[in-house]
């Protein structure tokens, strides 16, 4: 896995506006394309965190608390 550190600039900036960009609340919309959207785009986001992100400390930084990601004990964001 690479780290966020080792990750290729482009990438992590591309991520990090993706993560700041995305639609945390698309769940609640009752229009099934804001859902769809919003759905799509955390799946590509969750795709990218793997490679990029693997602990998780970035996409904490940026996820409202209830979307945030278990970080392993004794790591912080």
């Amino acid at each position: 896995m690479i780290h966020p550190l080792h990750a290729q600039p482009e990438h992590l900036a591309a991520y990090i506006s993706a993560l700041k960009s995305h639609d945390w609340s698309f769940e609640w919309s009752d229009d099934h394309r804001v859902w769809r959207a919003g759905k799509d785009s955390l799946e590509a986001l969750r795709s990218a965190q793997k490679f990029i992100d693997p602990d998780g400390m970035v996409w904490n930084q940026f996820a409202p608390v209830e979307w945030q990601i278990r970080l392993p004990q004794g790591a912080t964001a």
